[in-house]
């Protein structure tokens, strides 16, 4: 007598394959254009920093291009080798590194250096770190974790407030907590303070939440606690309603040369750069603004390149989020897919609010240009983050 052993139907076989395999992979079109944006970046901050250097005494070459140089070869060999852990590792590690950062918050307002009114730097030695910068990376590779583990919500039957309260909103808090522990974050760096870096992380994890698949209720809270969040912060500093005061106002005569100053030097590079642009190295703006490398750095651009270079440079940018949000929707796997869509999110935040602040739609909030503005910590950051897309394309879909 012969007995047969069960075997795994062909359908079953098949879904265990498909399973298997593993995501897109790579593109070596994402570095490409990383590697092009970030030489960019150092050429513009040459140009718009050298005037600086002169008038300082410093020299021709101004200490954020050497700065930048550094900077950008140590982040392409941490990026690199970030790239190579497999994205699973990333994603049992999301919460430690989400709790690494707090820490680095906490830290800063112990031990951190005040510069310029400001608390938002950890002296290492020779070297300047900006935490908050790297809470961006570590607040979407948590976000994108907590919504891939995520199970869809059943709704429990309950007879009386006792129940409710244990089988309702007991659960509803823990699945709340993840975003607390991203507002607490917001919390911590808006008390530096540093509302442009705060508002980045904000927003750039309430847009992952309401694309992550949550319920149409939880939409909802999301959004009124956030609006909330943004009320609160305006009405606990009265100077932020002066600055949006100041910003409508600042071309009259007396705040033209004060408040209004950076602004309105922008505008005025922006306008006159035309369709060319005034040549490179020619511009007047650079030899005006005191963050001519920094937050207002596409007034440059724009007064020496024109149009045409501040479209080459927004092409550049656009299309490293298009093929960042392609290789989301090309990944099997649901952390893989949240972190792409997460560090495109978190890019296209980043840009357009540093654009619409030198063309003076916006006040000024501190926003760097990702990959052009100076700056170390954002630099690294930044390179951390794409690279953190391509370990995770290669991850499976059952990983």
């Amino acid at each position: 007598m012969i007995i047969e052993r069960d075997r795994p139907s062909v359908d079953t076989v098949e879904r265990a394959l498909v399973s298997a395999r593993p995501g897109p992979g790579p593109d070596p079109v994402i570095n490409w254009l990383t590697a092009v944006l970030v030489t960019a970046g150092v050429f513009v901050i040459f140009d718009a920093g050298f005037a600086r250097s002169i008038q300082k005494g410093d020299g021709l070459v101004p200490g954020e291009f050497k700065s930048q140089v550094i900077f950008g070869l140590l982040a392409a060999l941490i990026a690199y080798a970030v790239s190579r852990v497999p994205g699973n590792v990333w994603r049992r590690l999301s919460l430690p590194i989400f709790a690494v950062s707090m820490l680095g918050l906490v830290a800063v307002k112990i031990f951190g250096q005040e510069m310029n009114g400001a608390q938002r730097w950890l002296k290492i030695g020779p070297i300047q770190v900006q935490p908050a910068e790297f809470m961006k990376i570590a607040a979407i590779v948590f976000v994108a974790s907590v919504l891939a583990d995520r199970k869809p919500w059943r709704r429990a039957k309950t007879t009386d407030w006792a129940q409710w309260l244990d089988r309702v909103a007991v659960l509803k808090f823990v699945r709340l907590l993840p975003m607390f522990a991203i507002l607490a974050a917001v919390l911590l760096i808006e008390l530096e303070p540093d509302l442009g870096t705060a508002a980045v992380i904000g927003a750039t994890g309430y847009f992952m939440f309401l694309f992550g698949g949550i319920t149409t209720k939880s939409k909802l809270w999301v959004s009124a606690i956030a609006l909330l969040l943004v009320g609160g912060l305006v009405l606990k500093s009265p100077f932020r309603m002066e600055r949006v005061t100041n910003h409508v106002h600042r071309w009259e005569a007396d705040r033209i040369d004060d408040v209004g100053y950076q602004t309105v030097q922008s505008e005025i590079a922006m306008a006159s750069g035309g369709l060319v642009g005034t040549g490179p190295g020619s511009g007047r703006v650079k030899h005006l603004m005191p963050a001519a490398t920094t937050d207002f750095v596409f007034a440059t651009v724009a007064e020496e390149t024109g149009l045409l270079g501040v479209m080459a440079i927004l092409s550049l940018v656009g299309a490293l989020v298009w093929r960042i949000w392609l290789q989301a929707l090309r990944c099997r796997n649901a952390f893989a897919q949240n972190l792409c869509f997460g560090v495109a999110i978190w890019l296209t935040i980043q840009a357009t609010v540093n654009l619409m602040m030198a063309n003076g739609f916006l006040p000024p909030i501190g926003i760097p240009f990702p990959f052009i503005s100076s700056g170390g910590s954002s630099l690294i950051a930044l390179l951390i983050g794409v690279a953190l897309c391509q370990s995770a394309s290669r991850m499976r879909e059952a990983a």
